[in-house]
């Protein structure tokens, strides 16, 4: 599975239309600061993937818990 398939699954676990739209602008986000912030060019893609991935995955938990 790749990342973009695992984030619109993760993602089509919210239950509105604005909670997904959040998480996808709040992804970006999150992936961006880290590409940005990591000084060593090979692991700037990986580094930004797995921060986002665990802040989307924070995300979701925090929303459904509280369904």
């Amino acid at each position: 599975m790749s990342n973009d398939e695992w984030i619109k699954m993760q993602v089509g676990r919210l239950p509105t239309s604005v909670l997904k739209q959040k998480a996808f602008l709040g992804y970006k986000k999150k992936y961006d600061e880290a590409f940005e912030n990591e000084k060593i060019e090979h692991k700037k893609e990986n580094s930004a993937t797995r921060y986002a991935n665990l802040a989307l995955t924070d995300f979701i938990k925090r929303v459904l818990r509280n369904e």
